[in-house]
């Protein structure tokens, strides 16, 4: 299996948090659920976007991930911009899930097994935050990602409270030149990709709409 971030990844995500706000609008809707000054392992952080939004917003984050080169980029602009680096290259498996301990686990998409939501849930926490497709999309680089109502199953078969909230999220992702489209929609599977041409640094604009599901978990003794 492929691992899912490789360096032109990195740079498209980048681009949509700075030129699209992706970020920035999937952390306010997760914000309904956090409270400024707690604190958040982000399991599967990846080059940690979504970390960066939701630390702006007041939250203390560490994020974990098994792919040294997305830690890397994002330990390398936080001391860049004169921050700690926050986030650390780690197999969370191999790991005691007391090492994660927070006020909140966000594992966004990470998890595919039972076994992997078993993880996840020993870490203590008072609650628990996944993010989903609410159907399985095709495979991104051999990986099929669990779906909402797989995480809802889960929850519900270890005795979980938890909310759902569907969310779509909007924007279009910035893109250079007609080789960078191709190898794009070849990553993400596009194949009928909707193009807004434009001036600028980035004249290609390609419509993405993600339309996910936030659940959050929480233990009947943190209610």
């Amino acid at each position: 299996m492929k691992p899912f971030w490789h360096e032109e990844a990195i740079i498209w995500y980048r681009r949509a948090a700075r030129y699209a706000g992706y970020f920035d609008a999937l952390a306010d809707i997760l914000m309904q659920w956090l409270t400024p000054g707690e604190t958040v392992s982000d399991i599967g952080c990846g080059p940690g976007l979504l970390a960066d939004a939701l630390m702006v917003r007041g939250l203390s984050v560490r994020g974990y991930d098994i792919c040294d080169i997305a830690i890397e980029d994002w330990n390398r602009r936080r001391t860049a911009d004169g921050k700690t680096s926050c986030g650390q290259v780690a197999d969370v498996f191999t790991r005691n899930p007391n090492a994660f301990a927070a006020d909140a686990v966000l594992a966004g998409h990470f998890g595919r097994k039972a076994t992997d939501f078993d993880f996840l849930l020993r870490i203590p926490a008072k609650q628990y935050l996944f993010i989903k497709n609410m159907k399985r999309s095709e495979t991104v680089r051999g990986r099929a990602r669990a779906t909402a109502d797989e995480v809802a199953a889960h929850l519900h078969a270890r005795g979980l409270d938890y909310e759902s909230v569907p969310v779509g999220l909007a924007f279009h992702q910035p893109l250079k030149d007609e080789a960078e489209l191709q190898r794009f929609c070849t990553f993400y599977g596009i194949k009928q990709p909707t193009v807004h041409r434009t001036a600028g640094k980035y004249p290609l604009l390609v419509e993405k709409k993600k339309r996910m599901t936030v659940l959050c978990a929480r233990r009947k003794e943190a209610l």
